[in-house]
């Protein structure tokens, strides 16, 4: 059993004035600023949460081992 046809006109979307089209746009905008401003603080949280998490993995620099020296810096240290 089919809906009559006046009733499926009825039922599909009118197209929007372009008032309403900006109120719709307007609001869509609203509730994407409401979502990111969260969203962005979150993610500057963890990016601080990763940096030290990071940092604290690296070896700091009083503890890392001096690097090897050259055959000829040794060789004047030798002679001194």
């Amino acid at each position: 059993m089919f809906p009559p046809d006046q009733m499926t006109r009825y039922l599909a979307p009118q197209p929007m004035t372009p008032a309403q089209q900006r109120e719709v746009d307007e609001q869509m905008g609203r509730a994407a600023a409401a979502i990111s401003r969260p969203v962005r603080r979150l993610a500057e949280r963890l990016h601080a949460l990763i940096d030290v998490a990071v940092a604290s993995t690296r070896p700091s620099m009083n503890f890392r081992k001096p690097a090897a020296a050259s055959p000829q810096h040794q060789a004047d240290r030798a002679c001194r």
